[in-house]
């Protein structure tokens, strides 16, 4: 389902409801067609609220999470509240125009409003909870850079954006592990080109020896080895 915009933010909610109506109605999108929320037979709003935690694809159902059915100008029409199943099935009528949900984490309120919304099942919503990332499968990776800094003198090389660790957390996303990002940007600004490549993490062996392929076509294969932490 599209959606003609999307506001979200962590403050008071009732300060982030009234701005509905200020921003949603207008609605910024480069879907030229007529607002096609309200304005129809009456109908029902169904979806799924969850919590994904921050660390990979684990979710769990969102309880209690605060949903709320606006009109066109952004003042409240209903509200209720996710039950136990995380499943809600809400009355969708000729007068609902826009869709927030309310999610509490961390002692932190965050709404999210969806404009223009038609009945239906709206999917999947929710946000991000590190609180969850206990249930993550995530492994430790220790990573040595020597062949690099030989082959590549003059550069500093970032793992994962960082420049001061040879490790990097990996969790499992969707049952794999996802691919970690390697950069090598020129120490001093001597006119030397950049260069960024992608470590694929296949657990074989302990320690195990595997080639990088760069982006770049200019970058020749890199050996990097790694070894997963107990």
């Amino acid at each position: 389902m599209r959606h003609k915009g999307m506001y979200t933010a962590s403050t008071s909610m009732l300060l982030i409801l009234g701005a509905i109506g200020l921003t949603g109605c207008g609605g910024g999108s480069d879907d030229s067609s007529p607002d096609r929320g309200g304005g129809t037979a009456d109908g029902r709003l169904t979806g799924d609220a969850v919590y994904y935690a921050a660390a990979c694809d684990v979710t769990q159902p969102a309880v209690g999470t605060d949903i709320i059915v606006h009109r066109k100008d952004g003042t409240i029409l209903s509200q209720s509240k996710v039950p136990s199943t995380g499943k809600f099935d809400i009355a969708w009528p000729s007068e609902a125009y826009h869709f927030s949900y309310a999610q509490t984490i961390n002692d932190e309120l965050f709404v999210t409003s969806l404009l223009n919304v038609v009945a239906g099942d709206i999917g999947i919503v929710g946000g991000r909870n590190s609180n969850l990332d206990s249930a993550c499968s995530c492994t430790d990776f220790n990573f040595s850079f020597d062949d690099i800094y030989f082959a590549y003198n003059g550069y500093t090389v970032y793992l994962n954006g960082d420049n001061k660790t040879r490790r990097a957390n990996v969790c499992k996303q969707d049952g794999q592990y996802p691919p970690v990002n390697l950069v090598l940007t020129p120490s001093h600004d001597d006119g030397l080109t950049s260069y960024a490549a992608q470590i694929v993490l296949t657990i074989m062996l302990p320690i195990a020896l595997y080639m990088l392929t760069p982006l770049y076509l200019k970058t020749p294969l890199m050996k990097v080895f790694y070894s997963m932490l107990y």
